[in-house]
């Protein structure tokens, strides 16, 4: 399980590589006003899928399911003093 473990792990340190690789050869073909707002508008991207996720989830039920198995941590309630 291990060496199965550690293959995926450089699977994803590869995928990782290479979108970094890309963007940055995308960044060096673009002009610095065009790299700005490619920039802008991928973080936009990411933001509004992961807003979409977490009200997709709500909406099926996920979260709750979730919220349920993961007990609540919580301050202790305060002692009044007499």
């Amino acid at each position: 399980m291990d060496s199965h473990a550690f293959d995926v792990y450089k699977i994803i340190m590869e995928a990782d590589k290479l979108r970094l690789d890309t963007l940055k050869r995308m960044i060096d073909i673009l002009t610095p006003l065009q790299a700005v707002e490619l920039l802008v508008v991928s973080k936009k991207l990411n933001l509004c899928l992961h807003e979409w996720g977490k009200r997709r989830d709500f909406q099926m039920g996920i979260t709750q399911l979730l919220n349920t198995q993961i007990p609540l941590t919580r301050d202790p309630p305060s002692e009044s003093k007499p």
